[in-house]
């Protein structure tokens, strides 16, 4: 009989970043945060392409225009089954696919997908901290520890690659001086390593310009020579989580 992994666990609890979450009115004029049953059904997806629901029962109750349907359904995941309920009007058809779906998320909730939308503004604070362990992650995948493939002297040979240009490593220290704030310490400390290199005479400028396309992101010129960003950054998402976090927090 298959059974949940704890990897599988702890990517349920973790998978949920703020860009996924939407925001809507709620009793007395509060904001309230969710997320999409789609969202929901994207992640069991990814973590759990296994994954199975069905419908257990549909209930309807109320006449006329204040008539409700509500439904409950069961989620499996690799062999563990929880169940959800979800209520809306039954104005049509439409009301029902809708229950079904809230119940599909509010089980995927015991699941742990979106579970601390349940805990607040502490819950809010969890979700930014995962999606930026998940950006440290990414750090480590795209610019793994360890000295540059060859060491580099002040001349240039045939084979050899061009150091990287003083232009190149004062944006990189900008990076640091600038944007300190918006890096975790192992970001921090990546950052300061290839400057250490560069001391060395160990960073190329191709290396010097990947760490600056990661960070910065990509630019181009168009007709007028003027410089247009192409694509964002790392930095760029870092600044955009922030700044939900601050209108979540208002």
């Amino acid at each position: 009989m298959e059974t949940m992994t704890k990897d599988q666990v702890a990517r349920f609890k973790s998978a949920l970043t703020p860009d996924l979450v939407k925001r809507r009115p709620g009793p007395g004029g509060k904001m309230l945060d969710y997320i999409e049953w789609v969202t929901a059904a994207d992640m069991l997806d990814e973590i759990a392409p296994d994954w199975s629901h069905q419908i257990k029962s549909i209930q309807i109750f109320g006449e006329g225009s204040k008539a409700q349907v509500a439904v409950i359904v069961a989620l499996t995941v690799s062999g563990v089954t929880r169940e959800g309920v979800g209520v809306d009007w039954l104005a049509d058809e439409q009301g029902i696919k809708s229950a079904e779906h809230d119940a599909l998320k509010r089980a995927a909730v015991k699941f742990g997908i979106g579970r601390d939308l349940y805990r607040g503004q502490e819950g809010m604070q969890n979700i930014r901290a995962n999606a930026v362990a998940a950006g440290e992650s990414a750090v480590a995948e795209t610019f793994p520890a360890g000295a540059p493939s060859r060491s580099l002297s002040g001349s240039r040979s045939a084979g050899s690659e061009a150091r990287a240009t003083e232009k190149q490593l004062e944006q990189i220290r900008k990076i640091l001086t600038e944007s300190r704030d918006l890096l975790s310490e192992e970001e921090a400390k990546r950052v300061e390593s290839y400057l250490d290199q560069a001391a060395g005479d160990g960073l190329t400028r191709s290396k010097a310009s990947e760490i600056l396309d990661y960070f910065l992101g990509s630019f181009e010129k168009n007709e007028a020579g003027q410089r247009i960003k192409t694509r964002e950054g790392h930095l760029d998402k870092r600044r955009k989580l922030v700044r939900d976090g601050n209108r979540r927090a208002a």
